[in-house]
């Protein structure tokens, strides 16, 4: 809880300058929320993995940073570039990259103390087929010039991401914290009030779709990891 209000209050205080300045629209105030929420989830999972009180799954998180990137830059080229929607799939990116970067220096460090022991959930033989669904994404925004199909290739694709985490989830719910889980699923829901409030008479419905889709998948593990409890 101490962890929760330390994360929480930067991103409070800064929504709330925004607000006072009165050069802010409510969509703006949504896509502010949402990079803050985001990037707390970040700051919170990442303390959890420095501590060992969970066990990331590298499958997945190796296959959302490539995915992450793609989808920021194909999202970022359907919406004008608004910094407001988007703001989550930028944070998102960088998280991603901040994420992966630590697991692989504290495996680094593991072996360099000569310890056998891993700091994340093996991959499985067919994980690594899974990428392919991104790189399919990255192929038709960079060779057809069609970021909007890219994107949402990218995005309903990238369930097949979530198979590894959902699965080694299910079977030792220990290995995740619900809460920057829980943290994500808001950040997404804040992301879509931005798309819905961004004053376009038009709502583009790639746009609307990627923070949906994401709040969807987000909860299925926030619901896997909450059977334990708080921990």
């Amino acid at each position: 809880m101490k962890f929760l209000i330390l994360t929480l209050t930067p991103c409070i205080i800064g929504v709330t300058v925004l607000w006072q300045s009165e050069r802010i629209t409510i969509g703006e105030i949504f896509g502010a929320s949402s990079f803050f929420l985001h990037i707390a989830a970040y700051a919170w999972y990442l303390r959890d993995i420095i501590t060992q009180k969970i066990l990331p799954n590298i499958s997945s998180w190796l296959m959302w940073l490539f995915g992450a990137w793609i989808e920021y830059l194909t999202y970022n080229s359907i919406t004008g570039s608004h910094w407001s929607t988007s703001a989550l799939p930028f944070a998102c990116a960088l998280g991603m990259s901040s994420i992966v970067l630590v697991i692989l220096l504290l495996q680094i460090n593991q072996r360099r103390s000569t310890s056998s022991d891993i700091r994340f959930v093996k991959p499985e033989k067919v994980d690594y087929l899974l990428i392919t669904f991104d790189v399919t994404a990255a192929a038709i925004w960079l060779f057809w010039d069609a970021p909007e199909f890219a994107n949402i290739v990218a995005v309903s694709t990238s369930i097949v991401t979530f198979i590894p985490i959902w699965r080694s989830t299910y079977k030792a719910p220990t290995n995740e914290r619900f809460e920057p889980w829980a943290l994500w699923s808001c950040a997404y829901l804040a992301m879509a009030g931005a798309v819905v409030l961004s004053g376009n008479t038009e709502i583009n419905l790639a746009q609307l779709f990627y923070p949906l889709y994401y709040f969807v998948l987000h909860a299925v593990v926030l619901i896997l990891a909450v059977r334990t409890g708080y921990r």
